[in-house]
């Protein structure tokens, strides 16, 4: 159910939430410090429920230019090892996952808390630079791992926007580079496309969909 209500817990842990309708709501709770939890499937009714959160451990760091300058404005993505595409319907910890983390530090510094025990890569993207990425980091509960990154310069690419009846320009278009899929990076494993092609003429199609391009015209 989309319903987004949130509580403090008191200084037993207890909360309670009142006034939802239907069934099957996801509980998520989280604290500084501690690794978020997520229960699916929760029903209305029941004064029993549990949440359990167990001591995280934090990334922290510094993001460099490529003249070792520190950058002021950045987003990090950590992805530990061996971890699944997070849920959709999980859609705070989806979001976080896709948007990462942004920090605004003079000096480039950044702390990423409530990280779950394990094998971590970090990377960083900022505007007008290459992403860079740190791999192998190992992250423990109650500890801080070091994970500095340092941004490369990257490419570029200009071009124009134009009108298809006379090719003059277009004024204030959004122009957007989608780096990944329309969920951002997962593994599609055995998911069968047959009714996506179907029903958008052609696996070539599907696919472009599915990265967040439509086919146009290059010149």
């Amino acid at each position: 159910s989309m319903v987004s209500e949130t509580r403090t817990t008191g200084d037993d842990g207890s909360f309670r939430v009142g006034g939802l309708d239907g069934k099957g709501f996801m509980v998520r709770a989280e604290k500084a410090g501690f690794v978020p939890t997520s229960l699916n499937g929760i029903e209305t009714g029941r004064e029993d429920l549990v949440v359990t959160l167990q001591p995280g451990g934090a990334l922290v760091g510094v993001v460099t230019d490529p003249a070792g300058a520190a950058v002021g404005k950045f987003r990090i993505f950590p992805r530990r090892q061996g971890d699944k595409p997070v849920n959709p319907n999980d859609w705070q910890r989806f979001a976080a996952v896709q948007g990462g983390t942004v920090f605004l530090d003079a000096g480039g510094r950044f702390r990423v808390e409530g990280l779950e025990p394990g094998t971590y890569g970090v990377e960083a993207r900022a505007a007008d630079l290459a992403p860079g990425r740190v791999e192998g980091v190992a992250v423990v509960a109650g500890k801080d791992a070091e994970a500095s990154v340092r941004l490369a310069a990257g490419h570029a690419l200009s071009g124009v926007v134009v009108r298809r009846a006379d090719g003059s320009g277009v004024q204030g278009a959004r122009v957007k580079l989608p780096a990944d899929g329309m969920f951002g990076e997962f593994d599609m494993g055995d998911l069968d496309l047959g009714g996506l092609e179907e029903e958008v003429g052609g696996a070539d199609r599907a696919m472009d969909m599915m990265g967040g391009f439509a086919k146009g015209q290059v010149s």
